[in-house]
């Protein structure tokens, strides 16, 4: 159904003109330009495989254990990299001296 709105017969939602007198060369020629412009039916199917895989995606999800997505890396992370408790000074002489001499 061709959509159009008409600001003079109401300023509110979009009124279908299609079947109104005088619209059917104007929606004639929207649907003609749609269909040459967009692959409806190609778009159409590969939207509902794509679908259908997430659907397929989804179910195996749910079996078995569940896994989080996010990941927590071995080791302590949190003295790996740098935070923001420490002064700058103190981090710069952690990153160049050797351990034994950065922890005095």
């Amino acid at each position: 159904m061709f959509l159009k709105h008409d600001a003079a017969v109401e300023a509110g939602p979009a009124h279908a003109l299609a079947n109104v007198a005088g619209s059917a060369p104007q929606a004639a020629a929207f649907r003609a330009e749609t269909a040459r412009r967009w692959p409806l039916d190609a778009i159409t199917a590969d939207i509902l495989a794509s679908q259908r895989r997430r659907i397929l995606v989804a179910e195996a999800l749910r079996r078995g254990r569940p896994t989080a997505w996010d990941y927590q890396p071995p080791g302590a992370a949190a003295t790996a990299y740098i935070r923001p408790h420490k002064p700058l000074e103190r981090l710069e002489a952690d990153c160049r001296l050797p351990s034994r001499l950065a922890s005095r």
